[in-house]
């Protein structure tokens, strides 16, 4: 395992995750009094299995697309999510 590619992506998750919309439900779950073991076992579940997605994309995709386009793709896709929520639709 590379340990430098281990620690980026913990480092990206664990800053990117924070205080965003997953985690404020989270939180809301578990104060109105939900038992947080579950509640934490389910949110793991949960990132684990749409991580598992992600990667396996990515290792598809890889395959057929340049990975500055894969990269480009997001960050319209990332932009085009933000433009819809600030303007409500989603």
């Amino acid at each position: 395992m590379e340990i430098k590619s281990l620690i980026t992506m913990f480092g990206l998750i664990f800053l990117a995750e924070l205080g965003d919309k997953t985690q404020g439900a989270l939180v809301t779950y578990v104060a109105q009094g939900q038992k947080p073991v579950p509640a934490l076992i389910g949110a793991v579940l949960g990132f684990t299995a749409s991580s598992i997605v992600a990667v396996t994309l990515g290792i598809f995709l890889q395959r057929f697309i340049p990975p500055e386009l894969i990269q480009k793709a997001a960050a319209v896709v990332f932009v085009g999510i933000g433009i819809l929520m600030f303007f409500g639709k989603i």
